[in-house]
């Protein structure tokens, strides 16, 4: 439960003291609440759909199933050295959330790889040559504005093959989009799902889920619900030493992949996704 009020009564009932597993809650304040339960008492805690960074201290009981900022910075470094030796990278920020966020973590990751990237303030009228030159060029762009990213797109046009775009599959949901003009700029997304493309149990869930509540589901409804069978699963198949058995293994459901691995501060998932956009359809990515 996402109120403190209500986690704290949850908490206090004699029963949590010798459960195996707890699952959410997801807010960072009620988070930590629940982390440091946990901890005292030996409990895993898997945080479904969340993306906090620390939880102040060591806890080697706290699971962060939804990759974090720098986990899908890394994994995104990973792709790009696999798929775009010896290319530039460019970095075009707006300040905004995902900005701030994902892009901060992409900046300090590019440091501490030695990667060399170059910085560029968004703006409606870049002069890409500026930044392109005649080489080749990776350009993940922050914004999650449908007008900025059109005016990027416009001003990519005729670059052809020598670029590749990359963004935040919350393009996806944008409407009235030329997908035309996408498939010329090569446009990649970046998720940590693969709920966005066409899967036979993607579809039947969403059909399923149409029929009893009348409404699409969201990211919540298909991770968490992969999330949740795979807590299941594992507690079901090892008990509470299930995180002896899951860490640094890599794991599939229908619409997620988890793969934790050890960090500074808990277990988080590494997973991150790369679709490219490709004659009007949204493929996979999977050689890196």
């Amino acid at each position: 439960d996402n109120d403190t009020n209500k986690l704290k009564a949850i908490l206090r009932k004699p029963e949590m003291e010798n459960i195996d597993l707890i699952i959410g809650p997801t807010d960072e304040p009620q988070l930590k609440i629940a982390a440091y339960f946990a901890k005292k008492r030996e409990i895993p805690l898997f945080s479904p759909i969340t993306v906090v960074q620390k939880l102040g201290t060591n806890n080697p009981f706290f699971f962060n199933l939804n990759p974090s900022d720098q986990m899908q910075a890394k994994d995104f470094l990973r792709y790009f050295k696999a798929n775009h030796p010896g290319e530039k990278l460019l970095i075009v920020r707006d300040g905004k959330r995902y900005d701030l966020a994902f892009g901060n973590a992409l900046v300090q990751e590019c440091i501490a790889q030695k990667i060399n990237y170059q910085a560029v303030p968004f703006s409606k009228f870049l002069k890409w040559d500026d930044y392109i030159g005649n080489g080749k060029a990776v350009i993940v762009h922050t914004t999650l504005d449908k007008n900025n990213l059109t005016y990027s797109v416009n001003g990519l046009l005729g670059k052809g093959d020598r670029i590749t775009l990359v963004g935040p599959e919350k393009w996806l949901e944008f409407s009235d989009i030329d997908y035309n003009q996408w498939s010329k700029v090569n446009i990649s997304f970046i998720t940590t799902n693969k709920a966005s493309i066409a899967m036979v149990s993607s579809s039947a869930m969403l059909s399923q889920y149409r029929s009893m509540y009348k409404d699409d589901p969201s990211t919540y409804a298909y991770m968490g619900y992969d999330q949740l069978l795979f807590a299941c699963e594992s507690l079901d198949a090892f008990g509470k030493y299930f995180p002896l058995f899951i860490t640094d293994k890599s794991v599939s459901y229908s619409n997620t992949d988890f793969h934790l691995v050890k960090t500074a501060s808990c277990f988080q998932n590494r997973f991150l996704q790369v679709f490219k956009f490709e004659e009007l359809a949204v493929l996979p990515v999977t050689n890196y």
